[in-house]
């Protein structure tokens, strides 16, 4: 590697030379002086590279999964950032498996560990959401979610919105197969001047294997000529993570 020198610096691929900038000077070195498929396949130095990129590609199938199972709820919302946060927050997991060795280690160990659950719980899938999430109590004996004495105070309701929309899912996660399935309820609406004794919502056919993570979407509707559109502000769809079970 070598300073460029001259008054006109290159930037790019020349003629088997790369020209770019590092630590503020402008530098050139032969194409192809870095890792290479067969150093990482085969050189020993290369040991750790090939047990980073045995976990990132474990992480990624099951980032992608999710998202795969998440994509009916996030069907009127745009997330840009929502593949990166997952990464960070699975690879988070993964780095909690203390039995496995290093290259083998498991979002699913780690994801047993008190830890983890933890971690997961602080997960924000929606963070722009400034609504209220849980005002209700979860059953996992049969999948249900109860508000008591619902009324307009249980929510935010912006300016434009006539309507709610709440529904209970269930994301279950088989973390040795890389599967993963989401169930929801039947959507309730509430409007604004709802009032009752109770709301029960309840999600029915869920997978018996696999982790069990409990959602509570919540979307906001404006009623026009009698029909409920969908607010696709951003901030105005929530997906909060009600409960974790334990595997």
């Amino acid at each position: 590697m070598a300073d460029q020198k001259g008054i006109i610096k290159l930037y790019g691929s020349i003629g088997g030379l790369n020209f770019y900038r590092l630590n503020g000077k402008e530098v050139v070195r032969t194409a192809g002086g870095g890792f290479n498929g067969k150093a990482i396949k085969k050189s020993p130095k290369m040991v750790r590279v090939r047990e980073n990129m045995s976990e990132f590609g474990m992480v990624s199938r099951l980032n992608k999964e999710i998202r795969i199972a998440l994509r009916p709820l996030f069907m009127h919302h745009k997330d840009g950032t929502l593949h990166y946060r997952l990464q960070t927050l699975l690879t988070k997991i993964k780095s909690l498996d203390e039995v496995s060795a290093r290259g083998q280690r498991t979002v699913g160990i780690g994801f047993a560990t008190p830890t983890g659950r933890q971690i997961l719980q602080k997960f924000e899938f929606t963070p722009e959401f400034k609504g209220q999430q849980h005002v209700g109590v979860l059953n996992w004996n049969d999948f249900s979610y109860t508000i008591a004495s619902p009324d307009s105070d249980h929510w935010i309701f912006p300016e434009a919105a006539t309507y709610i929309e709440v529904s209970l899912c269930v994301l279950s996660i088989d973390f040795e197969q890389t599967a993963v399935f989401i169930t929801q309820s039947e959507p309730v609406f509430i409007d604004k001047n709802f009032s009752g004794e109770s709301l029960t919502i309840q999600a029915e056919g869920i997978p018996a294997s696999g982790a069990k993570i409990a959602l509570l979407l919540t979307r906001y509707y404006q009623e026009i000529g009698g029909e409920k559109y969908v607010l696709k502000d951003k901030g105005l769809m929530g997906i909060g993570i009600l409960g974790i079970s334990e595997l």
